[in-house]
């Protein structure tokens, strides 16, 4: 399934579980720290692995949101 912002992501996550979300941290309308936020709220979609794939350069700051949530490949 294709979302093209976080508010409709939601959506379609409530009708069905993807196996795997591949995440632009710089999306219209809600952005992905408050996209993992909302998806880690609800306890059945916890377990969903979310893939970050973003131009945007992350801040210390940034990382800290997200830790936890995701991890880290340089490669």
């Amino acid at each position: 399934m294709v979302a093209e912002n976080g508010r409709v992501a939601l959506e379609r996550l409530a009708e069905g579980q993807p196996g795997l979300i591949l995440l632009d941290l710089m999306m219209p309308e809600m952005d992905g720290f408050q996209f993992v936020d909302h998806v880690r709220q609800h306890e059945a979609w916890r377990a969903i692995p979310i893939v970050v794939v973003t131009a945007k350069d992350l801040t210390a700051a940034d990382r800290l949101r997200l830790n936890g949530y995701v991890t880290r490949d340089n490669s």
